[in-house]
């Protein structure tokens, strides 16, 4: 079975978003599962990870996975996210926006739609620049 052109769309779009979440292949001395590269590992899907330059490994692990591998899409998509608030602080828009884009392939991950670890995380509310006064 082959993506469709709305699937391969949303996938584009799904790991422009995903991009910051982790590194790609972690620093020769840090912890392996710290990256997109473990996280594939962790649910057996190493082969789906091809390495190289981020975004496009990125693309061809969701495009793999989706295409040939469904039912994992959403455990993997549910690892990286559980590993980037390991690694990072996530943003409540970060949130919303991987779930409109999981909907666009047809996917709902009820954790990340649970109310108790939505409410956790506060919408961002950018710092307002304050202009100088004039005397």
């Amino acid at each position: 079975m082959s993506l469709t052109l709305s699937e391969t769309q949303v996938i584009q779009a799904l790991a422009a978003h995903l991009y910051d979440f982790l590194p790609g292949n972690p620093h020769p001395f840090a912890n392996r599962a710290v990256s997109f590269a473990g996280v594939a590992e962790s649910f057996e899907l190493g082969d789906f990870w091809q390495g190289g330059s981020k975004k496009p490994a990125i693309i061809h692990l969701l495009e793999l996975t989706l295409d040939r591998d469904r039912g994992k899409f959403c455990s993997l998509i549910f690892g990286i996210v559980r590993t980037a608030i390991k690694y990072k602080s996530l943003q409540r828009e970060q949130i919303e926006r991987l779930n409109e884009l999981l909907l666009g392939v047809k996917f709902k991950i009820p954790e990340l739609w649970d109310k108790a670890f939505y409410n956790r995380y506060r919408p961002h509310k950018p710092k307002r620049h304050q202009r100088p006064r004039q005397t």
